[in-house]
């Protein structure tokens, strides 16, 4: 971008990374069910969501403890549908390897489970395990200007400092806030007289992040999902939304403009329900709000004094930009064979899902974003209920400002907040609406001078009113020359093969 184009700022920092590492932490339990559940004739599905609910930075160390909601799902001795809600603490550990933090220190922690296993391990013992992987990750504001002083370290005086010539260049950098909330809904559904609910879970589906001034406001739907036990004898699944708007105040940087993105987690659901199938539920959950902007910063490329001799000392840093900071939507189709051959009577109960991102790449002013969502659906038939697993390939594609090269990096969230499954013959056909939010950030490498020395033991020649007449090389700037004679930089505006007057 050219000087006269950016939108430069005084602030003088350059937003670098700060920490990206993750550690593996083995969680689980022993449970027995208490004598009013039924006994286990087959363990059907597990699901697994992680509640972190708090972290704690020791400069060296970020610890982040919460808990792990396990949701097992089984066929009872008496042929019933059950489903018991678990929870185990967890604590998980990261050794962050990073400097002491600086200004403007911004810090995000993921903890996310992975191959979670249940094993019956007696009439009403559940043995349950899951893998979690925390990630921390962060980026603090370093100052880009540069250090004058003289070879023993002193200050440059105000006269030395006005004698320094520097060539800027215009570099991209960012600066980032985030912000988290707590809030809940509740609804109501009326269903036959009769009906029992076996299940329910809930997700939190953001449509919208706006920016403003320092805080973002996010509107979604808290969508509550359940599997009841019908009058009819037959299992099903039902689906209820309220819509949420939240406004999460930043902590960190303050923004003058920018984007945002938004996401959440259910925390709890509960339901009652009465004789006459009125169901009345409340949800609890969990906001996760990220602003960014892009500002540019001129550093210091080249850097010369007038008066004196100098050396100048160079370092290099990761300069972070933001590509892309969003929130948006995704359906997916697809249809799969499962497991088995369908029989006549065969029925789908209901279906849920989760999703996982694998990479992005950019193509210019392109970003894709690939994963897969995994749909669970439940089929009953013959007495028996089984979960199929049908895994459709995501690819989310949005648009992004044309910048440098540089090093990709990604903080994503994947979320499927609606699904649904039909039997067609031996196939299963389902649906996915999947909710992205994606922040996409560039790693340019930025080289400047940090400091420069001036030799007080060295003066300028003093000469005089002599002319002289300069015949440049080829390839050489005015900067060239001007560094060359030690004399400002404005004082050459044009190089010429005809020579150019040196004063």
């Amino acid at each position: 971008m050219d000087k006269k184009d950016m939108q430069k700022t005084e602030d003088c920092r350059l937003c670098i990374p700060h920490i990206n590492q993750s550690t593996i932490t083995e969680c689980g339990e022993e449970f027995t069910l208490p004598d009013y559940y039924p006994e286990i004739k087959r363990v059907v599905s597990t699901l697994c969501r992680v509640l972190p609910e708090s972290w704690y930075d020791s400069g060296e160390t970020v610890e982040q403890g919460g808990v792990v909601c396990f949701t097992v799902v089984y066929l009872g001795d008496d042929g019933s549908l059950t489903a018991a809600p678990l929870t185990c603490d967890f604590t998980a550990m990261v050794q962050t390897l990073r400097n002491a933090d600086g200004e403007g220190t911004v810090i995000s922690v993921e903890t996310s489970a992975e191959n979670v296993t249940c094993r019956c391990a007696g009439p009403r013992k559940l043995s349950l395990r899951a893998r979690l992987r925390t990630t921390v990750t962060g980026d603090r504001l370093i100052s880009a200007e540069t250090q004058v002083t003289d070879t023993a370290g002193e200050e440059a005086t105000v006269a030395e400092k006005i004698s320094v010539q520097t060539l800027e260049s215009a570099v991209q950098t960012m600066r980032r806030s985030t912000g988290k909330l707590t809030g809940s809904v509740s609804g109501e559904l009326r269903e036959r007289a009769g009906t029992r609910p076996v299940m329910c879970d809930g997700e939190i589906m953001v449509n919208e992040a706006l920016l403003d001034g320092n805080a973002v406001t996010l509107r979604g739907d808290a969508v509550m999902w359940c599997i009841l036990f019908g009058d009819d004898g037959l299992y099903y699944k039902t689906t209820a939304k309220v819509p949420f708007e939240e406004k999460i105040p930043l902590t960190g940087e303050k923004l003058s403009g920018g984007s945002a993105r938004g996401f959440g987690r259910c925390a709890s659901v509960s339901v009652k329900d009465s004789d006459d199938g009125t169901l009345l539920w409340d949800m609890e959950y969990d906001l996760e709000c990220e602003a960014a902007e892009n500002t540019f910063i001129g550093v210091a490329k080249d850097m010369y004094s007038t008066l004196c001799e100098c050396e100048d000392h160079k370092g290099t840093v990761d300069s972070l930009s933001m590509l892309k900071c969003h929130t948006g939507r995704l359906s997916l189709s697809g249809d799969g064979k499962g497991s088995g051959k369908r029989t006549p009577g065969d029925y789908i109960i209901g279906s849920f899902g989760k999703a996982f991102s694998d990479k992005l790449e950019r193509d210019g002013t392109h970003l894709t974003l690939t994963g897969t969502a995994e749909v669970h659906v439940l089929v009953c038939g013959g007495g028996e209920v089984v979960e199929e697993c049908i895994k459709l390939p995501i690819k989310y594609e949005c648009d992004c400002p044309e910048t440098g090269m540089g090093e990709l990096f990604r903080r994503c969230d994947l979320t499927v907040t609606d699904s649904t499954a039909r039997l067609e013959g031996d196939n299963i056909r389902v649906t996915a609406e999947v909710c992205v939010s994606l922040f996409a950030g560039l790693s340019q490498p930025v080289t400047y001078v940090t400091k420069l020395e001036l030799d007080r033991s060295t003066k300028s020649e003093d000469r005089g009113s002599m002319l002289r007449i300069y015949y440049p090389a080829e390839g050489e700037t005015p900067w060239d020359i001007t560094k060359k004679y030690r004399i400002p930089k404005n004082a050459v505006t044009e190089v010429t093969t005809s020579g150019v007057l040196i004063e």
